[in-house]
């Protein structure tokens, strides 16, 4: 998730943590959102209204995808089988922290 870093570093923004066993879901999720917007056109936009338009739209077409990429992503941190990685200390903390994944990268994807 090394873009996501860089970009988060580049606009002041804190980085988005996600923990190791989320991490396919999440990429698979924000795929979709960055897949969507290239192909529609209007992410190239300079007018601002456009492309938070275009950025809307990509959020709303991946809606499902992201349904099921955060179930996953969650079930993927609860498995026992793998250990809990600092920062994180409990499951409950780790699965916690992958919804806020996603919800942050909603939040910092709109244009307000």
């Amino acid at each position: 998730m090394i873009w996501i870093v860089v970009a988060a570093g580049a606009q002041g923004m804190a980085p988005i943590s996600v923990p190791y066993q989320a991490q396919p879901a999440f990429i698979a999720y924000t795929s979709c959102v960055g897949e969507h917007l290239k192909n529609d056109g209007h992410g190239e936009s300079g007018n601002v209204s456009t492309l938070q338009h275009a950025n809307s739209d990509a959020l709303a077409a991946c809606r499902d995808i992201r349904a099921r990429e955060l179930a996953r992503g969650v079930a993927a941190v609860g498995d026992t089988g793998t250990p809990v990685a600092p920062p994180f200390r409990t499951r409950r903390e780790a699965q916690a922290a992958v919804g806020r994944a996603f919800d942050r990268f909603d939040a910092d994807y709109e244009i307000k």
